[in-house]
């Protein structure tokens, strides 16, 4: 694996995205697929400004993830191009990118460290100010006081002396010290058990403040909290809108809030 060729790299004459950065995302005519002859996202089309919240909701496999993928360079379109503050992203410095995104994933990774080295990851020369800083907004700082050696606890290999709310609490703290322009969630809250979920969402709510940031989700507390949703279907977008106008249309999206509130037992808003 470390001896494989990497596919993605910077081009020549590419440079850094210019400062200050807005956030503005911009999909435009995009066909991506891992085995070019079957495409998992279909001439896409999607443009999100600055610091809107975007829940991408759909089923396994329809295209969500891989639109994260796009937007961190993980792999470039076989058409069209994806563009952050107008720029596309292959005239972009890989390292000015990811400077500005920061990905979440429902699989938080802590190391074998104290709490604070962890926070600490995302930006080495933080002060304990920031640090705690962080940990409040995230809240998580009430948790970290009550361990045995509160910030200098070490937390076990993958955080396994935590819980999984208490993990993905440390990696928002972590998240907001990187201060990043644009937040790609990918399932941020499907680790976590319904008692957690609420401090959870309440510390991505902080997180996204004033930052553009697409949730990939299943779960509705998630849903319901964003500016737009938009529901992907078989790699092409299907439906687009606030989420109480495309409930109250009664489409794809107020099937699959049907469907996941009854998966979850949740008793759904009279429209």
């Amino acid at each position: 694996m470390l001896d494989a060729p990497v596919a993605v790299q910077d081009r020549p004459g590419a440079r850094p995205l210019p400062e200050p950065a807005r956030g503005e995302v911009r999909f435009e005519g995009v066909t991506f697929g891992y085995d070019p002859a079957r495409p998992v996202l279909r001439n896409v089309t999607l443009t999100i400004p600055a610091g809107q919240r975007v829940a991408l909701l759909g089923e396994s496999g329809a295209g969500k993830s891989t639109l994260l993928g796009l937007l961190t360079r993980t792999h470039d379109p076989q058409q069209g191009r994806v563009s952050l503050d107008g720029a596309d992203l292959r005239d972009l410095t890989l390292n000015s990118l990811h400077t500005h995104t920061a990905v979440m994933a429902q699989d938080t990774f802590l190391f074998h460290d104290t709490v604070a080295a962890n926070v600490r990851y995302a930006r080495p020369d933080a002060t304990d100010a920031e640090v705690h800083a962080a940990l409040q907004a995230a809240h998580a700082l009430g948790f970290v006081q009550a361990l045995p050696d509160g910030l200098n606890t070490v937390v076990g290999e993958r955080g396994v002396r935590l819980s999984g709310g208490q993990r993905q609490r440390l990696s928002i703290a972590r998240t907001l010290l990187a201060r990043p322009t644009v937040l790609l969630l990918d399932e941020p809250t499907s680790a976590v058990d319904a008692q957690s979920e609420a401090q959870v969402v309440a510390a991505l709510g902080a997180l996204m403040q004033g930052r553009t940031a697409l949730i990939v989700t299943h779960r509705l507390s998630l849903a319901r909290t964003a500016d737009r949703v938009v529901v992907v279907r078989e790699g092409s977008i299907v439906e687009d809108g606030p989420p109480d106008v495309l409930r109250r249309h009664g489409g794809a999206y107020a099937a699959l809030e049907r469907a996941m509130g009854e998966a979850v037992g949740e008793e759904l808003p009279v429209a």
